[in-house]
């Protein structure tokens, strides 16, 4: 079954996502490969009924919430059929996997230097400001889906 078979076989129920991807390293670095295991995450997300998305926005009504929906991120549901679980990036046509975090969400993240696992403190050095935790836990995370490994 594919990656996108088996989100849609889920149906919004929780689940454990592993994604595998390369690391945005600085120029001349290393090969750094980043695997994160997202624990207790939902496949999906209506972004009409994210409490904590109202009140960032300042939206008030699930009308509102829906048209801030369709631009988000410059990405949209390429298709009806595809909300609320993968949309699609304006820009690239690349798809992407709409995961929900909650307060159990966990991340388990494993990073590989030229294909050894090594301590995050070891690639450091090498990645990129915009592969750095902010430090916040967001509500919502859209996967590549050709990064996803496994869906359990």
């Amino acid at each position: 079954m594919s990656i996108r078979e088996q989100i849609f076989s889920k149906k919004g129920t929780f689940a454990t996502v592993t994604s595998t991807r390369p690391c945005k390293v600085r120029k001349g670095s290393p090969v750094v490969t980043k695997t994160t295991k997202y624990r207790n995450v939902r496949l999906g997300c209506s972004y009409d009924s994210l409490a904590r998305t109202k009140a960032e926005k300042g939206v008030t009504t699930t009308a509102e919430a829906r048209a801030l929906n369709k631009g988000l991120n410059g990405m949209v549901y390429a298709k009806e059929s595809d909300y609320p679980y993968i949309k699609t990036s304006v820009k690239t046509g690349k798809q992407y996997a709409v995961l929900t975090l909650n307060k159990n969400s966990k991340f388990d993240t494993v990073y590989t230097l030229n294909g050894k696992e090594v301590p995050k403190a070891e690639v450091e050095p090498y990645l990129l400001a915009s592969e750095k935790s902010k430090g916040e836990m967001p509500s919502v995370l859209n996967i590549g889906l050709d990064t996803i490994t496994e869906i359990r």
